[in-house]
């Protein structure tokens, strides 16, 4: 099919109501763990001959789910075949500080996903009315950039300092109605990001000089 990258998750076999154990909770995290390496012992060859990257992201209710742990295991592997995903959407999730975050993963970084969010740390935590009360559920949205509270200058700017030239992708969820409207929006949204700071990037390279 001349695919060449593949995009997956770590698994949620953590979390308990997605648990595939004998009981709920039976899959910890160190479980998942090992399986994890088992299994990219098992893959890592595969991908190799077949020339296929596998960029794998942390995930919300994974057994990982913050971006320095997950950058640090696809650091352990050491494989060019095995890359890491960022979502800029799951950014609250992963840590604190997105140009830290991008700057640590840059090394393994293959692939971005573009969508805005709230933070659900915001508002005194009362920004989601969640039924029924005490619902430890979490939410998180994928809209169009603008909508949320993301810091895209940062996002983007710290892109191009470290020279992110992988795959970007826009991954909005929400407004079904206006999902073609949303399409080209964002589009045109991220190309302007795009040639605002790759374009500044570039004009501090030295350009070589002709003899």
């Amino acid at each position: 099919m001349g695919c060449e990258t593949m995009i997956s998750e770590f698994g949620r076999g953590a979390s308990p109501e997605r648990s595939v154990g004998e009981r709920p909770g039976a899959n910890t995290k160190e479980t998942c763990e090992a399986a994890w390496f088992r299994s990219m012992e098992e893959l890592t060859p595969i991908f190799e001959r077949e020339g296929i990257t596998l960029s794998v992201e942390p995930h919300p209710e994974d057994w990982i789910e913050q971006l320095s742990p997950a950058a640090d295991i696809i650091k352990v592997i050491n494989h060019k075949n095995v890359r890491l995903s960022y979502i800029a959407p799951h950014t609250f999730y992963y840590g604190d500080d997105m140009a830290a975050m991008l700057r640590e993963a840059a090394p393994v970084l293959h692939h971005v996903r573009v969508a805005d969010t709230f933070n659900p740390k915001g508002s005194s935590g009362l920004r989601y009315v969640v039924n029924p009360p005490g619902s430890t559920v979490r939410v998180h949205q994928h809209l169009d950039i603008g909508e949320g509270e993301l810091d895209w200058d940062v996002f983007f700017g710290t892109l191009a300092e470290v020279k992110f030239d992988g795959i970007l992708s826009s991954c909005v969820f929400g407004w079904e109605e206006r999902r073609d409207a949303s399409s080209h929006f964002m589009r045109a949204e991220i190309q302007r990001y795009l040639d605002t700071y790759y374009g500044k990037a570039q004009s501090h390279v030295e350009k070589p000089k002709r003899k």
